[in-house]
């Protein structure tokens, strides 16, 4: 059997109809529930007149419709895509073109730029609206309670199901212009299946399989995604959740609220949370110093895509010693290349991973005379590709040695006991006389200060010279001060003489996106600003 996630969530939802499955403030919903409303929604989709695969874009927070949205489009063979809402109008109406969506699905407060998007997508038929917090379905809008209320039928498309039934993941857009990346279904339930530290099912399994399971351990995750459930390591985390029986726990938010997602977690016996590194972890941990909470129920930390210092490592654990924080070295692109995994008293030094046995470096094309520097490299489960990007396809998808890896472009060093330190994304490198800086490296000598909450560095002037300058944007923590002279002599003890930042800017802006990846643009533009 290839797996197919609508086959298993219809099977865990026939074994506990009336278990827990989704959770968001006084919202509950059991697995019956959301059954009923996915089965509501695809059946409405369905009525549309869609053809097989076809793609429904999601447009929304953090909140249950957007996993009952995802449901749907499983149930019906189509394909869910994100979009962030931090994108603008043009921005959605490119992702939405590119995808070729017949259908959008969308926050309420955020019409106006659906509105103006939706005039340059003339494949989109029909739009349903989730009514946001003092904010109403516009009249052009099908309200999405409307839809999810009707009673019908297990909705069966006409069409098979299949696990090459894929989802599409569109890229954050912080190195360059939003990708679509395309995944099978199969691929993406075998990749999270091998990687469970719980319940593992046969690769090549049945929903049988996941009966026996669920009749033999009736107790799944109890999962959050505190990061956008629009970041792939949330809605992998979740949908994995979902797949062994298991609850997803949501904080109504505008942003990342750290308080109020230490108290659910607390409250709601949350024991696994999803989150992106130090620009998560950092307020969580001040957030539980300010106030300690019972934490012993969260049995996991899991993290990808941004880099997650010692230091919080170390203070996260402080608060409950027998979690494990999982560091997943992953992208939207490219599952698995390496972890580093800390507990109790064990906390590998920051950016110090473990290759998965997947995984490889090859030899780097970049400028750098040190022979030990190479391209991380994965095989195993990967995406088929990204969505009409041919060019993007032949620089990721690459063979080696006979077998196909995927090379989404970070860096990384092979040290003497067979451990890597990352180093960061090569297209991000900046050439500063002859050292190449990779600026992960330099904004985590920052965030070492005992005052910094976060940092973005960037090159000054139009980046086109092979010397450049480099400024760093340093944001302190809430109440704290530092100066630019104090960050200097720090980043002098820390960092190579190339490494240090000839501008070096204290600004309590958050240059992030609310996806929580940086926002380099804006903090170039502010740092030219400052370059006088």
């Amino acid at each position: 059997m290839s797996w197919n996630f609508a086959d298993v969530w219809e099977t865990v939802a026939d074994e506990l109809p009336r278990a827990q499955a989704l959770v968001a403030g006084s919202v509950r919903r059991s697995w019956r529930e959301l059954d009923e409303r996915a089965d509501a929604l695809a059946d409405a989709l369905l009525q549309s007149g869609v053809s097989r695969q076809q793609a429904v874009g999601i447009l929304l927070r953090n909140r249950p419709e957007y996993l009952e949205t995802v449901y749907a489009c499983f149930k019906a063979a189509l394909t869910p895509f994100n979009t962030h809402i931090h994108f603008d109008a043009e921005q959605l109406a490119d992702a939405w073109q590119r995808a070729g969506a017949t259908s959008v699905v969308f926050e309420a407060d955020l019409g106006d730029a659906v509105r103006a998007a939706l005039r340059r997508v003339p494949t989109v038929r029909e739009v349903y609206c989730v009514a946001s917090p003092g904010t109403s379905c516009p009249q052009w809008a099908t309200p999405f309670d409307d839809v999810t209320a009707a009673t019908v039928n297990r909705v069966r498309p006409p069409w098979e199901r299949s696990g090459d039934d894929t989802l599409l993941i569109f890229t954050s857009g912080t190195t360059g212009t939003p990708k679509g990346v395309i995944w099978r279904q199969d691929d993406v339930f075998a990749a999270l299946n091998e990687a469970s530290f719980t319940v593992k099912l046969p690769e090549n399994g049945t929903v049988d399989d996941v009966r026996a399971a669920l009749r033999e351990n009736r107790s799944g995750a109890y999962a959050m995604p505190a990061s956008p459930l629009t970041h792939s390591t949330a809605l992998f985390v979740s949908m994995f959740a979902l797949s062994q029986g298991g609850s997803v726990v949501t904080v109504p938010s505008d942003s990342f609220d750290a308080r109020s997602v230490v108290d659910v977690a607390a409250n709601e016996c949350v024991d696994t949370i999803a989150i992106l590194g130090d620009a998560f972890a950092r307020q969580m941990l001040r957030a539980l110093d300010a106030h300690p909470v019972d934490f012993s129920n969260v049995r996991a930390i899991i993290s990808s895509g941004v880099m997650w210092s010692e230091e919080t490592k170390r203070g996260l654990l402080r608060h409950s010693p027998e979690m494990v924080l999982l560091d997943s070295y992953s992208s939207s692109e490219a599952l698995g290349m390496a972890s580093s995994q800390a507990s109790g008293d064990t906390v590998p030094p920051t950016a110090v991973f473990t290759l998965s046995p997947h995984a490889r470096l090859i030899p780097s094309p970049l400028r750098t005379t040190d022979i030990n520097i190479g391209l991380l490299a994965v095989t195993g489960r990967q995406p088929v590709g990204y969505l009409d990007d041919p060019a993007a396809d032949e620089a990721t998808f690459v063979e080696v040695d006979g077998q196909r890896y995927s090379v989404p472009g970070d860096y990384a060093r092979l040290e003497s006991d067979g451990s890597v330190t990352v180093l960061g994304r090569g297209p991000t490198a900046i050439p500063v006389g002859d050292t190449l800086v990779f600026r992960e490296v330099v904004e985590e000598a920052f965030k070492r200060h005992p005052v910094v909450i976060d940092a973005l560095v960037v090159p000054l002037g139009d980046g086109s010279s092979d010397n450049q300058r480099i400024a760093a944007m340093v944001r302190p923590m809430p109440g704290e001060a530092v100066d630019s002279a104090e960050l200097r002599e720090h980043a002098r003890r820390h960092l190579a003489t190339a490494e240090v930042p000839s501008l070096i800017v204290v600004d309590e802006t958050e240059y992030r996106l609310t996806t929580g990846k940086p926002d380099y643009d804006a903090a170039r533009v502010a740092a030219d600003a400052m370059d006088t």
